[in-house]
């Protein structure tokens, strides 16, 4: 690879992450926005399920049981493939706000 090769691909490089950056934070917005639209009620679930999931994430040492690192809870609440999990942190905050047990799954559905 020439000199010249090497600048124009690391060129591409760095537009290809400012052009991710961007849009991960055009989603933070949205996110933002959307936050805001909703009950404060709501709000307050979410925001304690991410803290919750940050507080399981710093006392297992970041890492998942099969050594992979855990995402971060912005990751991991918007990944589809996450969605009972997520559920189940939204289950666990609301509980410590109500301070009861729920009555029945948020989630009953087998998937």
């Amino acid at each position: 690879m020439s000199y010249d090769e090497y600048w124009q691909a690391m060129a591409q490089v760095e537009a290809e992450a400012a052009e991710a950056e961007a849009a991960m934070v055009a989603e933070a917005e949205y996110n933002y926005q959307m936050e805001q639209l909703m009950d404060n009620r709501t709000a307050n679930i979410i925001n304690l399920a991410g803290f919750l999931y940050d507080t399981y994430c710093f006392a297992v040492g970041g890492v998942a049981y099969d050594g992979k690192t855990l995402p971060t809870w912005d990751e991991f609440r918007f990944d589809p493939s996450k969605e009972k999990q997520v559920a189940g942190w939204y289950a666990v905050a609301e509980a410590s706000i109500d301070k009861k047990f729920p009555q029945e799954p948020h989630d009953s559905e087998e998937k």
